[in-house]
This record gives C-alpha cells, structure tokens and sequence, in this order.
C-alpha cells in the first residue's frame, strides 16, 4: 500500500499486521450483485492480507 509522508499507514486491528489493502467495492461485481457471496466485503474499506479480517 502507498503511503504518503505525512500519512500513518493503517494495521489490523484484529492482528497488529501492517499487511493491509485497501477494498474496491467496484469489483464485487455480479457476485455482489447476486447475492450473498460478495456481501461482507461492501461496506467495508480495508482487508488484512494475513488474516483477512475486514473493517
């Protein structure tokens, strides 16, 4: 993840782990849009890369 000068990169708070992404909800696509599938991940805007807790 890029992270400007005066930004403070975000960590897990499940985890600590600094290996995080941010979420694009544009590409829950039809999984998204069918169902339950896509759901847990569209209001969310970070994933932990390690234990994939959402927030």
């Amino acid at each position: 993840m890029d992270v400007k000068e005066n930004q403070v990169a975000p960590s897990c708070p499940k985890c600590n782990s600094m290996s995080v992404e941010k979420v694009d909800n544009d590409n829950e696509g039809v999984q998204g849009f069918f169902g339950f599938y896509g759901r847990g991940h569209l209001d969310k805007d970070f994933i932990c890369k390690d234990c994939e807790y959402t927030w």
